[in-house]
């Protein structure tokens, strides 16, 4: 079970499909998979993951001087659809 929210106050829960689990068991060898209820914030400039053991907390910057400079190139020339 997954949870998640954003900002906006909006929560929701989803849950892994049967193909999923399926594909990843043929894929990986795994000693144990354990099942743990998962929560995702993004507020402002952060980002907070918490699952089970694992708890991440990262904040976002200001765009770098070359994502500054690649604003810069006209959308058309940026993109390329085929």
């Amino acid at each position: 079970m997954a949870g998640w929210a954003n900002a906006g106050s909006s929560t929701g829960t989803s849950q892994a499909s049967e193909p999923l689990p399926g594909c990843i068991a043929t894929t990986y060898r795994f000693e144990e998979v354990p099942f743990v209820e998962v929560s995702a914030v993004a507020a402002g400039k952060s980002l907070t993951v918490d699952a089970g053991p694992l708890v991440i907390r990262a904040a976002t910057g200001g765009r770098a001087l070359l994502g500054a400079l690649l604003r810069t190139v006209p959308r058309p020339l940026a993109v390329h659809t085929r």
